[in-house]
């Protein structure tokens, strides 16, 4: 679920630097923004948002099945998908990566496969959860009769994202790990299994790339930020104690882990910068932001804007 988040200087950068050491624990006071809900918003069980370079905001319902497309007023553009297993359908959409604003990549965990959409909506293909082995010989399925013979019975993806370089990941609850494709849409290895040592993720949940192409998976049960190279080597941990982490954003200089109330950052090193307890009418699902700072907080039901 990588997201373009461009809020180093907009609304997180209004509250001062508050550095501290790389050590030091998030439990001290934090800086409060209010949640303001926008009104054209109303999902079922809303599980992830993203925003696409042209501002177009998406946001992945897994209560009715569909992926929406949205303006930043949360006014409804357009709706893709609908329950099933088809081409184009989805069952339990999970996880949306608009951020190269040319191509949307749906976490379909139901139907154990990312989906491909142009920026129409025009379905592209999608890329079967295989078994590992691993089976680098397959290649993404392009028609019907190809994506019903394949095996999708060992894979769930539940966040997705991709690299300057066309890579895909996705994390794979149903094994632990970050499922790895290359530019050409091939099975590329995994990261973060059992022979990672202090790398082995154990409860991943959410993915992002950042600009070096490092890749930070937030581990909900390590309750930490776990960073890797392109390769998929481990490179450091970042934060500890981050209870009830939901998901992680990146925006280049900045990386924030996202708790059920509240944003925590650090800088490009890992290093703490400084807490912000969201006040909203409901727990934190996601975030994301527009090319111009706009901070958009995803509620189950609402989509909300972070104000000052």
């Amino acid at each position: 679920m990588m997201r373009p988040v461009a809020m180093a200087f907009g609304v997180l950068g209004m509250f001062g630097a508050l550095v501290s050491g790389a050590g030091q624990s998030i439990a001290q006071p934090a800086d409060t923004l209010r949640a303001t809900p926008l009104p054209g918003s109303d999902f079922v069980d809303a599980r992830a948002i993203g925003v696409d370079p042209f501002g177009v905001v998406y946001v992945a319902d897994a209560g009715r099945d569909v992926v929406y497309t949205m303006n930043e007023r949360g006014e409804r553009l357009a709706v893709l998908g609908g329950p099933g297993s088809q081409e184009g359908a989805f069952d339990d959409p999970v996880g949306v990566d608009p951020t190269n604003g040319l191509v949307l990549y749906v976490a379909d965990a139901g139907n154990r496969r990312i989906q491909i959409f142009s920026r129409s909506g025009a379905y592209l293909g999608a890329v079967p959860l295989m078994r590992t082995g691993e089976d680098v010989s397959a290649r993404v399925t392009y028609r019907r009769q190809d994506e019903a013979a394949a095996d999708y019975s060992s894979g769930i993806p539940v966040a997705v994202a991709t690299s300057s370089a066309n890579e895909i990941f996705a994390v794979d609850m149903n094994r632990g790990v970050v499922r790895k494709w290359d530019q050409d849409r091939r099975p590329a290895g995994v990261i973060g299994g059992i022979g990672a040592g202090r790398g082995v993720l154990v409860e991943p949940v959410d993915i992002a790339v950042g600009a070096d192409r490092l890749l930070y998976v937030a581990d909900r049960s390590a309750e930490s930020l776990m960073v890797y190279d392109q390769y998929g080597t481990f490179v450091r941990t970042i934060g500890a104690g981050l209870a009830g982490l939901r998901a992680v954003v990146v925006d280049g200089v900045r990386v924030y882990a996202v708790l059920a109330h509240s944003l925590v950052a650090y800088d490009e090193t890992g290093r703490f910068e400084r807490r912000l307890e969201i006040d909203m009418d409901t727990h934190i699902v996601d975030v994301a932001a527009g090319t111009d700072g706009t901070l958009y907080v995803l509620g189950v039901q609402r989509m909300y804007l972070l104000a000052p």
